[in-house]
């Protein structure tokens, strides 16, 4: 059995492929619990114990419209001569 997901897991796949789960909208892990889900047979099952477990969280956080900001790295490139 795999390590169940906390806030900090990232996720390996679909539209936030690689991003913390505190991160993602609330939309999309609530479309993941109520419409791919039908009939329990989503493949990621620690990621559905995540969402129920945080049901009540994500449901308020959606209807509070909270975002979370991006993150934006900024990468600074240094050019280094070569003899």
């Amino acid at each position: 059995m795999n390590q169940p997901y906390t806030d900090n897991s990232i996720l390996t796949f679909g539209r936030y492929k690689f991003t913390s789960l505190f991160r993602v909208p609330a939309e999309y892990l609530l479309n993941i619990y109520y419409k791919e889900n039908k009939n329990n047979k989503y493949p990621d099952r620690e990621l559905i114990a995540y969402i129920e477990k945080n049901l009540e969280k994500i449901k308020q956080s959606q209807e509070l419209g909270e975002t979370v900001p991006v993150l934006e790295r900024l990468c600074e490139k240094i050019t280094f001569p070569s003899k």
